[in-house]
């Protein structure tokens, strides 16, 4: 791969879905606690959640990250180290209640505009 290519922006896709009675527990997770923190980030420049009209997963969390070097960052290998017992009491009760589906890191290969 080009060398040149390597600082291109990524998008960084979460597809999760939560057990069943848990989903207000995720939600407020994810809104209150896990994107703020995401955000804080050197190099994680947005986030936008979607949830399925139809089909599953039920949610994907989409972030634009402005290259694979977010992910080295102080910061953000902070957050991914954590153990259970650093988290708040919802992160440890939302971590322990969901279902990964899909995680992936994806980069622009191809643009269109009407």
């Amino acid at each position: 791969m080009d060398a040149s290519k390597e600082n291109d922006s990524i998008l960084y896709l979460v597809a999760l879905k939560p057990e069943p009675g848990y989903e207000e527990q995720f939600n407020r997770w994810y809104e209150e606690e896990h994107i703020p923190e995401l955000l804080e980030c050197p190099g994680f420049n947005s986030a936008r959640r979607y949830r399925a009209v139809e089909g599953d997963p039920q949610y994907i969390a989409i972030y634009e990250i402005e290259s694979m070097d977010a992910f080295k960052s102080t910061e953000y290998q902070r957050l991914a180290a954590r153990e259970l017992d650093d988290l708040t009491p919802l992160a440890r009760e939302v971590v322990s209640h969901r279902q990964r589906e899909i995680l992936a890191k994806y980069r622009l290969i191809s643009e269109h505009e009407k």
